[in-house]
């Protein structure tokens, strides 16, 4: 009996160590977006926003675009999207921006009816950090991110 008592209490103590662990550091990330809509004499509409990490993981696990946020919405208002979060450094290589221009606001990039919807994607090589300034051009209508990145072979 007095055997089990020390697995329990050993079991205990390295449960309560595994689930203590502290959170990853984080750095502030201030980010502004700049879009440009050439095609569109007066774009109104939501913005959809998406961020990733350009590559994530290792050897046979490492793949492109790897999330840090999704599904992010806004205002088209005048182009400029100002967003803050906090970042895990190294936790993948570059930076990449995603939006897209929902002009009819059905929360979706295109239907088979509806194809003038317009998208785009910005590269960075640096991780995101401080205070960052992405232009993205919203010039492909209906592509999803997985269109622009990687670039095709």
């Amino acid at each position: 009996m007095m055997m089990f008592k020390r697995i329990l209490l050993v079991a205990l103590v390295v449960l309560v160590a595994a689930c203590s662990k502290s959170p990853p550091e984080t750095v502030p990330v201030q980010l502004t977006v700049n879009l440009q809509v050439p095609s569109m004499r007066a774009p109104t509409g939501t913005v959809h926003l998406y961020t990733y990490n350009a590559y994530r993981g290792e050897g046979e696990l490492r793949h492109p675009l790897g999330f840090i946020e999704e599904k992010l919405t806004f205002d088209y208002g005048d182009g400029q999207i100002n967003h803050s979060f906090d970042y895990v450094p190294g936790s993948g290589e570059g930076f990449v921006v995603y939006a897209f221009l929902d002009v009819n606001g059905d929360g979706a990039l295109c239907t088979p009816t509806e194809r003038d919807e317009f998208s785009g994607l910005t590269v960075l090589a640096e991780e995101p950090s401080g205070e960052m300034t992405v232009d993205v051009e919203l010039t492909s209508p209906c592509a999803g991110s997985e269109r622009f990145f990687p670039p095709p072979m």
